[in-house]
């Protein structure tokens, strides 16, 4: 058996990282739509560099020389697409342009400029997953901010007031898991085509991502470390650890208390 890494296939089974290929059926749907929009950017892409390969008829050199007019040729589209897609693709992105085994020097050097900064989403797709959640904003909040304290792939941050108590909650975007799963299943299969090297690479991103998605497993870790540095006098005067609210966590929310 493998080491159990969710790493998504077409069908939204997952792989569970090893070589017996072994798939486990899982129950979030991957968004078709963004798998094929993908494609479309990328197939031709892939079909050029086949097309290329056949043109050298065998002779490594003339293979030598297009592949490295193409390489020049395709990584600004590579990185501009990785920008486009955001979220995974663009920590894909960053994590194989500090491996420069993993791909040629053209695309290392275009992907160290991809940028780690996500932008917000808007306050009603985050107040959609907070009212599925937890209820009704207006009665659960004597008031909470539009405006996100922090943004990231998967979810943004944003301070609140509940029972007279300054509060955070995080809040994943609606429908970002589906959209994760396909992105990671787009990947894959590039990976698979391009270069099955960098797949270890893949398969630790899968586990981060699939970790990042589960805010039950967050919100526990984040209550036991909290009861840890609390319990510890030598670290308890120096380092602060919001305390989780189990009124606020269910679900796509995360709430603690707000630290100054």
């Amino acid at each position: 058996m493998g080491n159990g890494l969710r790493c998504y296939d077409r069908d939204g089974k997952h792989s569970n990282g090893d070589s017996s290929g072994e798939t486990y059926a899982y129950n979030s749907r991957i968004d078709d739509l963004r798998f094929w929009k993908f494609w479309m950017k990328v197939g031709p892409i892939v079909v050029k560099y086949k097309w290329n390969m056949i043109l050298s008829q065998g002779d490594e050199r003339d293979e030598e020389q297009r592949l490295e007019k193409l390489h020049k040729e395709t990584a600004p589209k590579a990185r501009e697409i990785a920008e486009t897609f955001g979220g995974i693709f663009v920590k894909a992105g960053q994590a194989i342009s500090s491996r420069p085994e993993l791909a040629p020097a053209p695309f290392i050097t275009e992907l160290r400029k991809l940028q780690s900064e996500a932008p917000p989403t808007c306050w009603g797709s985050v107040r959609e997953s907070l009212e599925e959640e937890l209820g009704s904003v207006n009665k659960i909040f004597d008031s909470i901010e539009q405006d996100p304290l922090g943004s990231a792939s998967i979810g943004q941050a944003h301070r609140a007031t509940w029972q007279g108590r300054s509060v955070v909650v995080k809040v994943q975007y609606p429908g970002i898991a589906s959209k994760v799963r396909s992105d990671l299943s787009s990947i894959r299969i590039l990976c698979k085509i391009a270069n099955p090297d960098a797949l270890p690479v893949l398969d630790s991103i899968c586990e981060q991502f699939e970790k990042e998605l589960d805010y039950d497993l967050e919100h526990k870790a984040l209550a036991s470390l909290h009861e840890g540095i609390t319990a510890s006098p030598e670290f308890a005067s120096r380092v602060a650890v919001p305390a989780p609210i189990a009124e606020l966590s269910r679900g796509k929310v995360i709430g603690m208390e707000f630290l100054p």
